[in-house]
């Protein structure tokens, strides 16, 4: 399903839609061709199975590699037979990977494939990316491809103090007086909470629940509350009047009915 929804989201790529249609027929064939053991969005051309599929399905397939790579679509490393697809972290849907595929991660990249062009721009893009993936997530690449990152160690517990910081000061600029946190148990609620949602974002909601006065005075005005009602104090987002990537598909297949 993930893989649909990213070839969908492909078709509202104007460089895409650009492209002749034996570029954009390889692109697509190269998001569906990926096994499980490689790292999202790395094409390799050394698995048996993979390659039968594009060879199968992609005639002209060196000129497209050409292509794709000169319009920055793809990196290709002819040397260690890779492809990354440029963008990938871009989609929530490849934000959210297990710890069992963080680990196939790892030992795909290990050794001298680690010096391909290929993985070094994966993990570019991946390091870039990273700050949209759920606090869990982020840890487990972080420690798993990036150790020597210091906050490997102090990422999620930063985090969560950066958050019961924030709550603690609005509480005493709202009038409230001192807020006393409770660290373990807090940092535990916040914790989970960063899982689904990022800083700022949780932060604009910690404003909503201390300016509402009701909740205040009569659901209890702590963390571990405001945790348990996160979900009403988020705010909608303005509805956009561009069509959802494939919509202009099913419209087709409803005139057809």
């Amino acid at each position: 399903m993930a893989r649909i929804i990213r070839r969908l989201d492909l078709y509202e790529n104007p460089k895409f839609c650009n492209l002749p249609q034996s570029c954009r027929n390889a692109l697509v064939i190269f998001h569906f061709a990926t096994p499980r053991h490689t790292p999202y969005g790395i094409i390799d051309f050394r698995d048996n199975k993979t390659l039968k599929i594009i060879n199968d399905n992609i005639p002209n397939i060196r000129s497209c590699i050409s292509t794709l790579g000169s319009d920055g679509m793809i990196t290709a490393d002819r040397k260690f037979k890779i492809i990354f697809l440029h963008d990938t972290f871009k989609s929530h849907i490849f934000q959210s990977p297990s710890p069992r595929e963080i680990s196939y991660w790892k030992k795909f990249i290990s050794g001298n494939i680690s010096h391909s062009n290929a993985i070094q721009m994966w993990k570019k893009e991946l390091r870039v990316d990273l700050k949209n993936f759920p606090t869990r997530s982020r840890k487990a690449v972080i420690d798993a491809i990036f150790p020597d990152e210091s906050s490997a160690k102090t990422g999620g517990s930063r985090e969560s103090r950066e958050v019961i910081e924030y709550f603690t000061s609005r509480f005493s600029e709202l009038g409230y007086g001192s807020y006393v946190p409770k660290w373990g148990r807090e940092s535990v609620a916040v914790s989970d909470v960063l899982d689904s949602i990022d800083i700022e974002e949780m932060k604009a909601r910690i404003d909503r629940y201390l300016s509402n006065d009701w909740y205040m005075k009569n659901q209890g005005a702590d963390i571990i509350r405001f945790c348990s009602l996160i979900n009403r104090f988020a705010q909608r987002e303005e509805i956009s009047n561009e069509k959802s990537p494939g919509s202009d598909y099913w419209d087709i297949v409803k005139k057809r009915k």
